[in-house]
């Protein structure tokens, strides 16, 4: 009993962190700096809309590193590596900051686009002030905030729901009696 209690302790724990978010800072580089107490910009991000999980995977699908080329020649690999996903990286990470926003409903529930332009402008921003050693921190908060697990587990759920309400005809066990 205690083990069950310690799994749902710990789940809340994750639910309430997948709500409430979690900040990064990024160095303000403008002539507004010197106007403001703050020298840095807090970003939030929060737990990712499906939609905007999709938008995430597809980024994350055409990210292209060679392991056997990187092996051989390291220093030459991964100024390729940087200069083929330099802008890919910095997009994912405007797309998790943006999420709710980077779909506008033009018709509610209906029809509706991608906002690419906002998109485009984010990832600009976050490609000229973010260093290699923050993006790691931020990718790490964005893989733990798209919680894939919770929805590898709803399709999971999904399949095993369909399977006991329409079972199918054409079984194996079926086919090899014959």
């Amino acid at each position: 009993m205690e083990e069950i209690q310690q799994k749902e302790l710990e789940q809340n724990i994750i639910n309430i962190l997948l709500d409430r978010g979690m900040e990064f800072n990024v160095p303000k580089r403008s002539i507004l700096r010197h106007f403001s107490k703050k020298k840095e910009r807090t970003f939030v991000l929060h737990e990712s809309f499906l939609g905007t999980l999709d938008l995430l995977t597809d980024q994350y699908l055409k990210l292209e590193i060679n392991e056997k080329a990187l092996q051989e020649n390291v220093f030459l690999e991964s100024d390729r590596i940087i200069k083929m996903n330099n802008k890919r990286a910095a997009r994912i990470v405007a797309i998790a900051w943006l999420n709710k926003f980077c779909y506008v409903p033009v018709i509610p529930l209906v029809w509706g686009f991608h906002n690419y332009a906002l998109i485009w402008l984010a990832s600009n921003y976050f490609q000229l002030r973010l260093k290699p050693s923050k993006l790691l921190k931020i990718t790490t908060i964005i893989r733990q905030l798209m919680n894939s697990a919770d929805f590898t587990l709803s399709i999971r759920l999904m399949m095993a729901i369909q399977r006991t309400s329409q079972p199918k005809a054409d079984l194996v066990e079926e086919k090899q009696k014959v």
